[in-house]
């Protein structure tokens, strides 16, 4: 398999090595004769819930778009119906931990596995509160999308990228210093005169600028907008990005360009990073890492909320 990069493995990697290890180097399935990988394979699928609400929100989202390109254009009602129906029997799955005794239906629609069920994290949360604040969310969402006509800039488009998966013959990225990079676009649009636009639907909270601080999601629009430059040859000043924060009343939308310092200064950080997952990957003329080569987080804060801590502290206990 090719050696691949994204801007989450990046950050999973800087965050803690022993994750990016259970992650993506460990060669674990559900159906793995050795045990550990079994288990390793199970916690690589748990999500906690800020990270559900928020693929809720896409793919509600994405079905939305691409019902509209059907010629089909479902209410606001009708959507946030759809959207309390799938969370409510997402949650009866992962409140009655039917995911230990079928893992397999994790990926299924209906599937799921949360953190905070698995390791009986706040018992005391309700499920009601959690699906409205999506639901607020796409109220809004919807709202923007009228204002800004999407539905039709989705009619105009020469060519339209709507949450691809991440392989495959339309999937969006571009090859890089050895590596596939990754691009998982929300939504892209070509238009006809060769302007091409990207858009990021963020449900986390929007960044708050202050000096010296790293802007991940700037970074990773920067990345993104260099995928059409890279992989088509469109010219950096008919590319533009735009970050959706859909958890600001009213929806705060962020509009991103990129020139040829940008783009030196994304692809060095790329380089660099790529060269450090190949040195994980055994790429650079020694063995490829085991485990034990990678060390723990930077901090006890990382590790409260990673999936693989019951994993990494029995196998730390053990050593």
């Amino acid at each position: 398999m090719p050696l691949t990069w994204s801007v989450s493995r990046d950050q999973i990697l800087h965050d803690c090595e022993r994750r990016y290890y259970f992650q993506y180097l460990a060669n674990a399935k559900i159906n793995s004769r050795d045990s550990i990988l079994r288990e390793i394979a199970f916690l690589k699928k748990l999500k906690n819930i800020p990270g559900w609400k928020g693929d809720a929100f896409h793919s509600i989202v994405a079905g939305y778009f691409r019902r509209v390109r059907q010629g089909q254009f479902p209410t606001v009602t009708e959507l946030v119906t759809e959207l309390q129906d799938n969370m409510m029997n997402e949650w009866a799955f992962s409140s009655n931990k039917l995911f230990r005794t079928n893992p397999r239906a994790i990926d299924q629609d209906g599937g799921l596995a949360l953190f905070e069920h698995e390791y009986e994290e706040n018992p005391e949360f309700e499920v009601v509160p959690i699906i409205d604040s999506v639901a607020i969310w796409l109220y809004r969402f919807m709202a923007w999308v009228d204002d800004v006509d999407l539905v039709g800039s989705l009619a105009r488009a020469s060519r339209i990228w709507l949450e691809e998966p991440v392989y495959g013959p339309n999937a969006p990225g571009f090859k890089f210093s050895g590596a596939q990079v990754l691009v998982k676009v929300d939504l892209a649009l070509q238009s006809p005169d060769g302007n091409f636009d990207i858009f990021d639907w963020k449900t986390g909270t929007p960044f708050s600028s202050n000096w010296g601080q790293f802007d991940s999601a700037e970074f990773q629009v920067n990345v993104y907008q260099l995928w059409p430059h890279l992989a088509f040859g469109h010219s950096l000043d008919s590319i533009r990005a735009h970050l959706l924060y859909v958890v600001a009343d009213p929806v705060r939308q962020q509009n991103f360009g990129i020139d040829e310092n940008v783009r030196e200064q994304t692809l060095s950080f790329i380089r660099r990073s790529i060269d450090r997952v190949k040195q994980f990957a055994g790429l650079l003329g020694q063995e490829k890492l085991c485990l034990e080569d990678c060390d723990f987080a930077l901090s006890m804060g990382k590790c409260r909320w990673c999936k693989f801590k019951r994993l990494c502290q029995r196998m730390t206990s053990d050593e």
